[in-house]
């Protein structure tokens, strides 16, 4: 049971000290069960999100871990830090795993910030209301900072960017989502798997409301001129391939803005690569990219289809979209040697769940078609 709780205010302005006792109480911990949480709530101005810190034992890589002290009754960690999602919050958790527990949890609250909210949802698997809801000012600029905080985290814990996704540049679904113009986002090699054998089984089950979508994917041999001169383009790749991505969404039922959408990863939730195919074995391959047709079937015989006309004309011009987007972008990189670029989906992106497997048929352009197993 909670012996006795004290929250104050430290000299730094929006931060919180807060302290936590408990005592009398028995809670034997499984390693199953592990990570186990503290999470500290305040109510009212100072805790408008109902949510201030989060603290866990034992805490994931690269935050400081906590460890036993010499009595194995007590678990401390190593001072203030931040949990998992960046939230301020630091813990000195009393465990034991027989007789009594007198937990103690102290440390530091600072507000939660749309960063914070976006990785804590997708870490602890629950949706979160659109960020433009709380922050009605908030601008693509804003968005793409936001983005930016996400990125270096996700770096900080040992993801490493490989590539960039396109989103939204297939004209026949802005109005589904009411979002009409293209965004884009890394993704990592925590999120790209390969299927060059035409085949591939995808675990899904951390993932928020997954859909899928068929894409055409351009790999840089070298840095990409920022040009709309699809022969230009074409000559800084060295394969092309035809695969899926994986959206997500952690806003309820796919309603959010493009801002929020830019703030939330870009969609993005895995992608997966099929066979690559060199653009020297592609005959004509700028105009085979704008005619081909795809046709995305569910195992019931649930199909829908699409093209390469519908992603901005061309996955080149999808690319030329990005390049130049980034070219505004002071905070990111443009596309370098060695990035996969996936250009947006070719098809109108449908819900997936467990145990399905979808496949792809192509006509008109020299790539195989792929099926994946949702696990």
């Amino acid at each position: 049971m909670i012996a006795g709780a004290s929250v104050g205010n430290p000299a730094e302005p929006g931060r919180y000290k807060f302290t936590v006792a408990g005592a009398r109480g028995d809670y034997p911990v499984a390693a199953g069960d592990l990570p186990i949480a503290a999470q500290l709530v305040l109510e009212g101005a100072v805790g408008a999100t109902n949510r201030c810190s989060v603290s866990r034992f034992p805490a994931p890589p690269p935050l400081p871990g906590c460890a036993f002290d010499a009595s194995g009754s007590r678990v401390r960690s190593d001072g203030p830090t931040a949990h998992p999602s960046g939230a301020g919050g630091a813990c000195r958790e009393g465990l034991t795993t027989s007789g009594s527990v007198n937990p103690l949890l102290y440390g530091y609250y600072a507000p939660m910030t749309p960063a914070d909210d976006v990785l804590d949802a997708v870490d602890r698997h629950h949706l979160i209301a659109p960020l433009s809801d709380r922050e009605p000012a908030l601008d693509e600029d804003g968005a793409y900072a936001i983005a930016w905080e996400i990125h270096r985290r996700r770096r900080g814990r040992g993801e490493r960017p490989i590539g960039r996704k396109i989103g939204f540049t297939n004209r026949t679904i802005w109005a589904e989502y009411g979002v009409w113009a293209p965004i884009w986002s890394h993704v990592y090699d925590s999120t790209v798997h390969h299927a060059a054998d035409g085949h591939a089984r995808l675990a899904i089950s951390h993932l928020l409301q997954p859909r899928i979508e068929p894409e055409i994917q351009l790999r840089f041999e070298r840095t990409p001129p920022v040009t709309r001169d699809e022969a230009a383009i074409l000559e800084s790749i060295d394969w092309i391939a035809h695969g899926f991505e994986i959206v997500q969404s952690v806003y309820p039922e796919w309603r959010f803005t493009k801002v929020d959408a830019i703030a939330a990863f870009g969609l993005h939730g895995a992608l997966v690569v099929g066979r690559p195919i060199a653009v020297r074995d592609i005959d004509d391959c700028a105009a085979k990219l704008r005619a081909f047709t795809i046709a995305l079937s569910r195992d019931d015989g649930q199909t829908v289809r699409g093209g390469g006309t519908n992603v901005l004309d061309t996955p080149l011009l999808a690319f030329a979209h990005l390049a130049e987007m980034l070219r505004e972008q002071a905070r990111f990189a443009p596309v370098q040697a060695g990035e996969i670029v996936t250009t947006g989906t070719l098809t109108q992106a449908r819900p997936v769940s467990i145990g399905e497997t979808w496949s792809t048929a192509l006509d008109g352009i020299d790539l195989p078609g792929l099926s994946i197993t949702f696990t």
